[in-house]
């Protein structure tokens, strides 16, 4: 049997990507395992058409329509924090060259997706002698014009399961493929926003932001939540919230008003609008492709510029948060008064921290209604949750009923790791463990070579051992356990 195994394994390094029956046979197998033969509605109804003609699957996502949001920015808010300064207005316009364009291509990886035309970044590259100047044409007309060619904003949507067996069209994260030509555009203007956000976004947020890490929130509340757990400490509790469709949602006119209100260019902002306003997208289902239909709200994940038109939204609520904290019956969470934190976002990730009492907790809730009125980000009460350190019964049943949400206890996953009040335990860290195992049971069945399994252990096991070991100090075992199953696995 073993010797069957080993045969099987040099049948696929020698045959797998050539054009035999052993490669088709695995891609027949692959896009069977991917096929997806119903969707079902926000009603519970099962959509068994996923035909061309049936618009039934485009009704289930947000992006389409028209919106518009019934509440302006409050330019009070805005203030709370910096705008640019006038050599960084002046930099924000200045014009592309073509070496600017050049480097926007070769800074797209060949492996990602290609366009809703076929062609991915790798093309571009290996004919930049040829369609350089005529590509660089095109990206100078965009920035001279201000108008989007519909050629360029055509946009073809992908589903990714986000479970095992997914089900309802929620369950599936839509990822936009665009077109490689409208990434140099957008390429080009995530350079120029990168370089002013780490002097406009507020240090609670730790995502997209040069020179800040994701480990920064993790530490952060770590140390907060020590303590929890104790008897006759002041009451306190974190609201772990949950923003939903976060990123479908967000209205247009709200994100123009605060690029607005952080003083960029009105051609800048024309860019970036165009950029956001002018996509047609299609759903690619099974292999086929739906309608074309219009947006009408949200950003497209997989376009390089939406991570930071993002960042730009969760500002305005992070400085609402900041005058919240400042009016009369706010109490700060123990340890965060001098500091003024209130709380650490990670793009659509939200902690508040505050004392547990009803009069803040209200405070807070009206702060997160008119932020849903002002941007369309609302908050999902199934999935967000609070817990509660040094509470009475009855003050426990006050502040859930001021926020709606779910009491919850400890340890609270965020970030991929465990929030804990008390240390580490084996137990703990069985969702580590169980995330290890995984990786190695699914490279198992691909018949991956001695160097190849090297390279996963070193790259992606070792990866996540070392986000956990940064945190937190792991028990033996677990460090023992991990050590067996990649000894194992080699």
């Amino acid at each position: 049997m073993a010797l069957m195994k080993e045969e099987c394994k040099i049948e696929w390094i020698s045959y797998g990507d050539d054009n035999t029956r052993t490669f088709f046979a695995g891609a027949k197998q692959r896009k069977l395992a991917s096929y997806i033969y119903q969707i079902k509605d926000d009603k519970g109804i099962l959509l068994k058409d996923l035909t061309r003609g049936n618009n039934d699957v485009i009704l289930q996502y947000p992006i389409r329509g028209a919106v518009y949001h019934k509440q302006t920015i409050d330019i009070d808010v805005m203030n709370q924090g910096p705008t640019l300064s006038r050599d960084q207005q002046v930099h924000m316009c200045q014009d592309f060259t073509d070496m600017d364009i050049k480097t926007a291509l070769y800074s797209i990886p060949d492996i990602k997706s290609p366009g809703p035309d076929g062609f991915n970044s790798g093309f571009f590259k290996h004919t930049w002698h040829k369609l350089g100047t005529l590509i660089c044409s095109v990206v100078k007309e965009f920035f001279t014009t201000g108008t989007m060619p519909s050629y360029l904003s055509e946009t073809k949507l992908v589903l990714i399961p986000k479970v095992t067996h997914p089900q309802n069209a929620s369950e599936f994260r839509p990822i936009s493929c665009c077109n490689v030509k409208y990434k140099f555009i957008s390429k080009l203007l995530c350079k120029r926003l990168k370089e002013v956000l780490p002097s406009l976004i507020d240090q609670s947020q730790g995502a997209f932001v040069k020179g800040r890490e994701l480990l920064y929130n993790v530490l952060i509340c770590h140390d907060l939540v020590r303590g929890y757990q104790r008897k006759n400490i002041s009451p306190r509790c974190l609201l772990k919230i949950d923003l939903q469709k976060a990123f479908d949602s967000i209205h247009w006119d709200f994100l123009k008003e605060c690029l607005s209100a952080l003083k960029f260019p009105e051609i800048f902002i024309k860019w970036v609008l165009n950029c956001v306003t002018s996509v047609n997208f299609t759903i690619s289902l099974n292999g086929q492709d739906s309608v074309q239909f219009k947006g009408g709200k949200g950003l497209r994940q997989g376009d390089p510029l939406f991570p930071l038109l993002f960042v730009i939204s969760m500002e305005y609520l992070s400085r609402l948060l900041k005058i919240t904290s400042k009016q009369v019956g706010f109490k700060f969470h123990p340890h965060c008064s001098k500091l003024g934190l209130t709380h650490l976002m990670f793009a659509d990730d939200l902690l508040l921290f505050c004392k547990a009492h009803p009069t803040t907790l209200q405070i807070l809730n009206d702060a997160l209604s008119s932020f849903k009125e002002t941007a369309g980000l609302m908050t999902n009460l199934q999935k967000s949750q609070i817990v509660l350190g040094g509470y009475k019964e009855s003050l426990q049943q006050q502040c859930l009923q001021v926020t709606g949400l779910k009491g919850t206890s400890f340890p609270l996953k965020y970030l991929g790791v465990p929030i804990t009040a008390s240390r580490l335990t084996k137990i703990k860290c069985t969702s580590l463990v169980e995330k290890i195992m995984a990786k190695v049971q699914i490279s198992t069945t691909r018949n991956i070579s001695c160097a190849g399994r090297a390279r996963l252990i070193n790259s992606v096991i070792f990866g996540m051992y070392t986000y956990w070991a940064s945190i937190f100090l792991l028990p033996t075992e677990v460090t023992d356990k991990i050590t067996g199953i990649c000894r194992n696995y080699l």
